[in-house]
């Protein structure tokens, strides 16, 4: 099993509804490019962890869409990405990302 950590920087057009008793609803869709930190290949079987950065891009492009609700201070958002580009750079392998995440976040003012 690949591991591989990335941090992300969404553009996102967001749909919303008008805030209704404090709450609001959204719709989201965009792009997104994701750089590589680390990458790992693992086998649960004898339990071993290697380092293969050299075989994933260092750069992911991505579309992305998903839904959200903001509750007074709090927001809750669904989305799903999936890659657009090919991350494995060995011949002949094709892998793309696809990710499902749930986040929760809570407004300061």
């Amino acid at each position: 099993m690949y591991r591989v950590n990335y941090i992300d920087a969404p553009v996102l057009l967001t749909l919303g509804t008008a805030s209704d008793a404090g709450r609001r609803f959204q719709a989201f869709a965009g792009a997104q490019a994701s750089y590589k930190l680390k990458a790992e290949a693992s086998s649960d079987i004898i339990g071993l962890n290697v380092d293969v950065d050299d075989d994933v891009e260092d750069l992911d492009f991505s579309a992305v869409v998903g839904a959200g609700v903001e509750m007074s201070r709090v927001s809750v958002d669904v989305r799903y990405s999936h890659g657009l580009t090919n991350f494995a750079t060995t011949a002949g392998k094709t892998a793309n990302n696809r990710t499902f995440a749930v986040m929760v976040g809570l407004r300061l003012k």
